[in-house]
């Protein structure tokens, strides 16, 4: 009995033993170790969701009216759009009977500067025999002098008028005749009716180029004669004998006048250049909320732009239990949410002043409150197939000042 050796352990036993004792203790080591190491790692790096930023133009209405399509081309969702075109059009024909009314009002004064003229010379007739001095000539000068002044200004004004009239008109018959040139050219309009469009615009044209050379004329002689008005008056101070109040009071109610047409002319003249709306920059139409054809009120949301911008800075919040505290100049990673996981490299450009509540699309639980510090970040290099586009969620990694 002393002789028998035990017998011997079958290779594949101890196998199965190591497999199902050792393996098992070494695999969750190894996991353990791991699994520390990459929470160490990860927790030096602190994570959050930026928006890529929007930049949104409200294209507001400046007063109340009706929105027309008169030279305004028919905008659609996602049109693009250039900076200083034309989005929209208000009515403006109050605002150009108005300035019927206004001329009107201007010939009534030139009524009354006759008529004050033919007051004066009836009583320069009268008492030019009685008054043959040099003190009485200076005082019909400047007399005459104030007349021809209240009668440029008047000139100058009815030309004002007419060049802000004909702008307008001249406006409107170029965006027609846009129009009806791409029409001709897909052979919808006939040649007869673009030569017409044309002839209309060439012939407010030249009404406008002749109402600018007559104003430019007028405004020359206005301050020749603002400036003979001027020497006159200075002799007249050093002649006692005449009283320059009673010439004042004679052209004061007058020039009164004439002064509010031309307050009146010129507010004209901005309501109608409001009535033109742009677009500021060059961007995209994001949002329509009338058409032509609807009534506005002032201040009225017509159209939105969301704007191109070279630079698309992300906003991000860095939250408070983060225990980073974000400077200008730290470095972050962006991830895109793609499959690919483009990222590109960023920088913390400015900081915001105070806590605030994060929003809910920066949230990683929109259900949950959080506060954050704002951050606007800026892309320092990126790879040549990372694109955002405004609005889009990204991921932010942020690191210490590298």
């Amino acid at each position: 009995m002393a002789d028998r050796q035990p017998i011997p352990t079958p290779w594949s036993q101890w196998w199965r033993r190591i497999r199902h004792r050792v393996v098992p203790l070494l695999v969750f080591g190894t996991a353990a170790v791991t699994a520390s190491l990459m929470w160490n790692r990860q927790g030096r790096y602190q994570r959050s969701v930026g928006v890529v930023e929007v930049v949104l133009y409200e294209m507001t209405a400046p007063g109340s009216g009706m929105l027309v399509a008169d030279g305004v081309r028919k905008w659609e969702l996602f049109d693009g759009v250039e900076p200083n075109e034309v989005v929209a059009r208000l009515d403006d024909t109050l605002l150009r009977r108005q300035i019927d009314t206004q001329r009107a009002q201007i010939a009534r004064l030139e009524a009354r500067i006759a008529e004050e003229e033919a007051r004066f010379e009836e009583t320069l007739a009268e008492t030019n025999l009685q008054h043959a001095d040099l003190e009485y000539e200076g005082y019909v000068d400047a007399r005459r002098l104030a007349i021809d002044i209240g009668r440029l200004r008047l000139a100058i004004m009815d030309r004002k008028a007419q060049i802000a009239a004909d702008k307008i008109e001249l406006d409107r018959q170029g965006k027609r005749l846009k129009q009806i040139e791409k029409l001709a050219d897909r052979g919808v309009e006939t040649p007869w009716a673009h030569w017409n469009a044309e002839l209309r615009h060439d012939i407010v044209k030249e009404r406008l180029r002749v109402s600018q050379s007559a104003l430019t004329e007028a405004e020359k002689q206005l301050a020749q004669a603002e400036e003979r008005e001027r020497t006159v008056r200075r002799t007249l101070r050093n002649m006692p004998q005449v009283e320059l109040a009673s010439l004042d009071a004679q052209i004061r109610p007058l020039r009164a006048d004439i002064q509010i047409q031309d307050a009146q002319i010129q507010e004209l003249k901005a309501q109608i250049a409001a009535t033109v709306i742009r677009s500021p920059v060059k961007g995209t139409i994001s949002r329509i909320d009338f058409r032509p054809g609807q009534p506005v009120a002032a201040g009225q949301p017509i159209l939105a732009i969301t704007a191109e911008l070279e630079q698309k800075d992300i906003i991000s919040y860095i939250r408070e239990s983060q225990g980073v505290r974000p400077e200008k100049g730290m470095s972050v990673d962006i991830r895109d949410r793609s499959f690919s996981r483009r990222w590109a490299e960023g920088q913390i450009v400015q900081v915001g002043p105070n806590i605030e509540l994060v929003p809910r699309q920066h949230r990683r639980d929109p259900q949950l409150r959080e506060w954050g510090w704002p951050v606007r970040i800026t892309l320092v290099s990126k790879a040549e197939d990372f694109h955002v586009q405004p609005g889009e969620l990204v991921e932010v990694t942020l690191y210490a000042r590298r």
